[in-house]
């Protein structure tokens, strides 16, 4: 059995900033190949029963220097999956790079 990893943060920013600093500090996992299933050639690392709590719900945007949030694209990109909409091309308008998985 294992222990459930647990965590309270103010803020999304800092639950984002404290998730990637523990991952970056995990053990890492050799190569693992099981009957026909492949594994990629690199090693990638993971953190089971992992959950964490934001305490101030208001504060639920993760916006700093290293990941800048585009809030009009940040809007349509929610807008667009709320409606169920499947076709690239409308919100390309917002977000160039979908024209990539055309």
């Amino acid at each position: 059995m294992f222990s459930i990893n647990t965590f309270s943060e103010e803020s999304s920013d800092a639950a984002f900033r404290r998730v990637l600093n523990e991952i970056l500090q995990a053990p890492k996992v050799e190569k693992v190949q099981t009957g026909a299933e492949k594994v990629s050639d690199s090693n990638f690392f993971e953190r089971l029963a992992y959950r964490f709590e934001i305490k101030n719900p208001r504060h639920r945007i993760v916006a700093n220097d290293v990941y800048k949030l585009n809030l009009p694209v940040a809007v349509a990109r929610f807008v667009w999956m709320i409606s169920g909409n499947n076709r690239l091309a409308d919100i390309a308008f917002y977000e160039p790079r979908v024209i990539e998985f055309y």
